[in-house]
């Protein structure tokens, strides 16, 4: 992906659409996103699917699918996982990916965890007994103006604010060299409410980064898809900057604690140089 430095500084939570469908082109393009197989770090199998908001029954029903959160948009992405370790931050990994393509080609989106009914995007997903539907996004054309609902949303969330890079990593900006644009992306990164748990910490004299997450963060935690938010971020600013490695499978790097990792949180992976 080129440009995905742009993407992620451009990138913003979209509740309000302009209710235009999308045009043939550009569908083409947003079925050319979704389409797998998709590389995640910890090899989880994914699929994700474009749904057209009005086939369900028309502007009614997908406001109601969202609990009146997302106004007018002409459809949305949504995805399964098969469940297994690591599966939320492959989703998160992935999903964010295609947010980002979706930002470069100028369609607007949000990401939403909790705010939507799972049961009629599982529907029309088919969603098989041993996947997991954890978030969606709807994907448009932002509207002039946001709703009430989207600015308190913001507000509330504090969507324009992140904590300082001495809060979030363990390295300062100078000390991590080339790779401080790959720190900068995650500290821009999405996450529920705007709570940024993940924390990084370089080890010292080479470029190797645990990230953890702080506070509990079981399997299932939505803590996790933050995890992979981020872990995203860091890769794909990585290889646009020409910085090849890799995020480390589980195993060794999903133990609770890990004495590299940033302390009082929950290690999820490693960031290993090729």
């Amino acid at each position: 992906m080129t440009g995905v430095s742009s993407a992620i500084a451009a990138r913003y939570s979209c509740r309000t659409f302009d209710g235009q469908p999308l045009a043939a082109s550009e569908l083409r393009k947003v079925e050319g996103l979704i389409a797998g197989p998709h590389e995640v770090p910890f090899g989880s199998r994914l699929r994700f699917a474009l749904l057209d908001a009005a086939a369900a029954g028309g502007a009614k029903e997908a406001r109601l699918g969202t609990y009146g959160i997302i106004r007018g948009a002409p459809c949305f992405v949504a995805g399964a996982v098969h469940d297994g370790s690591g599966a939320l931050e492959d989703y998160g990994f992935a999903l964010e990916r295609i947010v980002l393509g979706l930002t470069a080609m100028g369609l607007a989106t949000c990401w939403l965890a909790g705010t939507y009914r799972r049961s009629g995007f599982a529907e029309r997903l088919a969603l098989e007994g041993d996947e997991l539907l954890p978030a969606v996004t709807p994907v448009g054309r932002a509207a002039a103006r946001p709703s009430p609902i989207d600015a308190a949303f913001r507000l509330g969330a504090g969507s324009s604010r992140r904590l300082a890079w001495e809060k979030l990593f363990t390295v300062s900006r100078e000390d991590a060299g080339p790779w401080a644009p790959c720190l900068e992306a995650v500290r821009l990164g999405p996450s529920a409410t705007n709570g940024q748990p993940w924390r990084i910490a370089k080890e010292p004299g080479r470029p190797v980064f645990h990230l953890g997450l702080a506070g509990p963060a079981p399997e299932r935690s939505m803590r996790r898809l933050d995890a992979g938010i981020a872990m995203c971020h860091f890769a794909l600013v990585a290889a646009e900057s020409g910085l090849a490695g890799s995020w480390s499978a589980p195993g060794a790097a999903r133990e609770a604690r890990h004495p590299l990792a940033p302390p009082g949180t929950v290690h999820v992976a490693s960031w290993i140089p090729a």
